[in-house]
This record gives structure tokens, sequence and C-alpha cells, in this order.
């Protein structure tokens, strides 16, 4: 998932469960998700404090 901080990608998110075997739950990615989404706006939020 992109890391996106106005406007721009500056990143990638990546998350990989190849080395437990587990497959990947529809709550798995939700929360991955949520996680990015919160990721991104705390950095969109350190790039308006200056």
């Amino acid at each position: 998932m992109p890391t996106v901080v106005r406007g721009k990608v500056i990143g990638l998110f990546i998350a990989d469960q190849n080395a437990s075997g587990r497959e990947i739950t529809d709550n798995d990615f939700i929360s991955f998700q949520q996680f990015c989404q919160q990721a991104n706006m705390g950095l969109t939020f350190l790039t308006m404090q200056g």
C-alpha cells in the first residue's frame, strides 16, 4: 500500500506472511489498510508542523 503525503507517494508498506505460511484473512487485510491509513495521516500531520 502506498505511503502518501500531500498527494505524493513517498514510500510503500508491504506485509508478507510467507515466512509463517498463514493465509491472509479479510480481517488481516482490513487491519493492514487501517494501519497504513493512520500512518499516512500521522506523516501528513508531521509535514504540516514544518
